[in-house]
């Protein structure tokens, strides 16, 4: 383990460590932070050098410890907004591998997204920010499976947002599977458009996403809407 003054310089830059030294961590947190960059208030800033295992076994600690809802992360392009949403996948793969320890979770970790406004050096982007908060788990409706939106790169995310409440009014959940980071890009701000149709849903949407097999060498991401 580095010392705790070493330990604040990552390759990103400098992180603020108070809230990672957590008692039930058997994985060193600083060994998972490594191209993490940490900001004050608990936000993990994922860039597209950004590991996606890494930032996948911070979370699942943090879902272990109970710290999930002190983090958040966020991200600007598409491969970071992918790679935010990937390691969700692997966290949950890592919780689902304890089923048969006393550390085993009955929960998922799914994902609250929103859009930010940031500055950038005088000129106004706009950030991914995704909360965590753990869920039962859940089985997909057949019909909302059979109903999947087929999101590609060049999707216009404000009419997959309007299929997303459709498909959610319909069945009671949405199902979106992309291929590539652009796709899921762009599925995940069609999901924050959705979110803020507020009328239109009974609660708060959330995403859970999942890997699914394209053909027998390639995998999609599939990422599954409903209100909690």
């Amino acid at each position: 383990m580095l010392s705790s003054r070493k330990a604040g310089s990552l390759v990103h830059g400098v992180v603020h460590m108070d809230c990672w030294h957590v008692a039930r961590s058997r994985v060193p947190m600083q060994s998972m932070l490594d191209d993490i960059q940490m900001e004050e208030g608990q936000c993990l800033k994922v860039s597209a050098y950004t590991k996606a295992g890494k930032l996948g076994r911070v979370l699942s600690t943090c879902a272990k410890n109970g710290s999930l809802g002190t983090v958040y992360a966020q991200s600007t392009g598409s491969s970071a907004s992918s790679t935010s949403l990937t390691s969700v996948v692997f966290a949950n793969m890592d919780l689902s591998n304890e089923k048969d320890s006393s550390e085993a979770l009955p929960e998922q970790l799914v994902v609250l997204p929103s859009q930010v406004d940031m500055d950038y050096n005088g000129s106004k982007r706009f950030a991914r920010r995704l909360h965590f908060q753990l869920e039962a788990a859940r089985s997909v409706p057949t019909e909302a499976e059979e109903d999947a939106l087929m999101v590609g790169g060049r999707t216009d995310s404000r009419k997959l947002s309007r299929a997303v409440l459709k498909c959610i009014e319909k069945h009671g959940e949405a199902v979106m599977k992309a291929i590539g980071d652009q796709a899921v890009s762009s599925a995940l701000l069609a999901a924050i458009f959705a979110k803020s149709e507020t009328k239109r849903l009974n609660g708060t949407l959330a995403l859970l996403p999942s890997f699914y097999d394209v053909n027998e060498t390639k995998k999609g991401m599939q990422i599954r809407c409903f209100t909690i």
